[in-house]
C-alpha cells in the first residue's frame, strides 16, 4: 500500500502546529510557484520521527501530479527495466549531459554485449507512443520490474 496516498494540500492543518507553520508556507508557495518547464529549486525536509515530514511531501506530490501534470516517475539506479519491445536493461546512473547540462540516464543492455547507452531522462521515463506501437501493452517505454537474483539467473 502507497504511502499517504490519500494525502492532499487541503488536509494540512495550518493553523494546528505552529512549529510547522514555517514548512507549511515553504511547501504551499513551492506549490504555488511550481512549473514542470523550468528547473527549480526543491525543498529538503528534516525533523524528527513522526514529525509529518511524510505527510506534507505526499500531499505535495499527489496534487503536483494531479493539478499541475507534473509525473512523479524516478530512476533506480541498479534498477533492472524491460523496454517496451521485451529487452532487459539495469540502469547504471544518472548523467549530465556536457553542452546542454540535460539529465542523461546511462543504462546497460542485459542481452548480446552488455554495452552501455544513454538516452534523456524524459525520454526514459516516457510513456510508450501507442499510436505508432498500438499493440503494446506496456505503458512507459521502460518500466522498473521486480526481479530476484534467483530470477535473473534463469533469463
Amino acid at each position: 500500500k502507497k504511502i499517504n496516498e490519500h494525502a492532499r494540500m487541503k488536509d494540512i492543518d495550518e493553523k494546528g502546529d505552529k512549529k510547522r507553520n514555517k514548512v507549511i508556507a515553504w511547501i504551499v508557495k513551492f506549490y504555488n510557484d511550481y512549473d514542470y518547464s523550468k528547473t527549480m529549486k526543491g525543498l529538503y525536509l528534516h525533523g524528527n520521527f513522526g514529525s509529518g515530514k511524510t505527510f506534507l511531501v505526499s500531499a505535495l506530490l499527489h496534487e503536483l501530479e494531479e493539478k499541475k501534470g507534473a509525473s512523479m516517475r524516478r530512476i533506480k539506479i541498479k534498477g533492472i527495466y524491460k523496454h517496451f519491445k521485451g529487452n532487459l536493461y539495469i540502469v547504471e546512473d544518472v548523467a549530465f549531459d556536457s553542452e546542454t547540462k540535460e539529465k542523461m540516464v546511462v543504462y546497460r543492455r542485459l542481452y548480446e554485449d552488455n554495452s552501455l547507452w544513454v538516452r534523456p531522462l524524459d525520454m526514459f521515463l516516457s510513456e510508450v507512443d501507442h499510436e505508432k506501437y498500438p499493440s503494446v501493452k506496456q505503458k512507459y517505454r521502460f518500466q522498473l520490474i521486480n526481479i530476484k537474483k534467483n530470477e535473473f539467473k534463469q533469463l
